[in-house]
């Protein structure tokens, strides 16, 4: 299961460089271009989508959906548009299809919707986990060639399903507004929100309902931040052996630089290749991003609860220097720098 300190935010069916702006400016992360599609709301021209993924700054995503099924059909599509990301709408396609992607075009960061109508919607999203870099939970109908914008929800305990066994991150998607994205949130957990109709107003991008949407957003994060119970609840750090405290068991990457009753201060530095040792963070914690980079994060069985490659589905950090972030406190794990530079975080954990 992913965790993200933030909530990821995709807007799509962006289409102008305007509309580009707005979203940016509202603090989107990634934008979605809707290509040709037999039903659904904002396609757009292959060429406008060329020319508003040109102009979107680093580290905001481009995502093109495509309902093309054809591998050599979609590497032309990605091509063209210059997109960071492909988005699949159909989820009847396989591993031929992405294994041609990934050699084809190794750049292009892939994203799978799964449109979840019963139990089997699991497997499906399961089975293209092991192969993609993102799963979209979607309320579409393939057999009818529903491929998105439908704008109604979908069984979100089956979300929850999909969310809490997937080992790459998962968007949620359908029938999503400021009135019930907190809910949404709760309920299903994921790491990003992606909408379309649910902050437009006669079908143009409203910045007051994309305003309403991402302030609702950051409560819930803040919310969570204080409540969340994975990877592990406050109560719950009691129960973790000392030596695996992050100053014992890691020592050689963490140096302290203040502690006191209320809180404790750690320098930690992981030079590229380097990977820091089975530990904990007992506390949660406000990490200050000195030096940002890429990262892999393992509990103690080895399974991956983040890559910050896969995170947004771009080749730019998760984090940025200068930006804070809040963590509940963290249970055993590792963290390797997968990355070309160091990773320097500064943290005060809070007792």
């Amino acid at each position: 299961m992913f965790h993200a300190m933030r909530t990821r935010l995709k807007v799509c069916c962006i289409a102008s460089p305007g509309e580009a702006r707005v979203a940016i400016a509202a603090g989107a992360d990634a934008l979605g271009l809707v290509a040709a599609m037999p039903t659904g709301p904002g396609p757009i021209a292959d060429g406008l989508i060329r020319e508003i993924a040109a102009g979107v700054p680093a580290p905001v995503a481009t995502f093109l959906l495509t309902s093309r099924d054809e591998p050599n059909a979609i590497v032309e599509h990605i091509r063209f548009t210059g997109a960071s990301t492909v988005q699949l709408v159909d989820d009847t396609l396989g591993e031929d299809v992405w294994s041609a992607i990934r050699q084809a075009s190794p750049a292009t960061r892939i994203v799978q919707v799964i449109h979840v109508r019963d139990e089997r919607s699991v497997d499906r999203a399961l089975a293209a986990a092991e192969h993609v870099d993102t799963l979209l939970l979607d309320s579409g109908h393939p057999a009818k060639r529903e491929l998105g914008g439908t704008d109604r929800m979908h069984d979100w305990n089956i979300s929850r399903a999909i969310v809490e066994r997937s080992k790459v991150p998962v968007f949620l998607a359908g029938g999503i507004n400021a009135s019930n994205v907190a809910d949404a949130m709760r309920a299903v957990r994921p790491f990003g929100i992606d909408l379309c109709s649910g902050v437009r107003t006669n079908g143009a991008l409203d910045a007051g309902k994309l305003r309403a949407l991402v302030e609702a957003m950051r409560a819930v994060d803040r919310e969570l931040s204080r409540t969340e119970d994975v990877p592990a609840a406050t109560a719950e750090s009691a129960t973790w052996p000392p030596e695996l405290d992050a100053l014992l068991a890691a020592r050689e990457h963490h140096t302290l630089l203040l502690e006191n009753e209320r809180v404790r201060v750690l320098d930690t530095l992981i030079r590229p290749g380097e990977t820091v040792r089975l530990h904990t963070h007992q506390w949660p914690a406000a990490y200050y991003i000195l030096e940002p980079g890429d990262f892999v994060r393992r509990d103690e069985t080895g399974r991956v609860q983040m890559d910050s490659r896969a995170a947004m589905g771009s080749d730019k950090p998760a984090v940025v220097a200068g930006q804070a972030v809040w963590s509940a406190p963290l249970g055993p794990h590792t963290l390797e720098n997968v990355g070309a530079t160091s990773i320097r975080v500064v943290s005060v954990e809070v007792k």
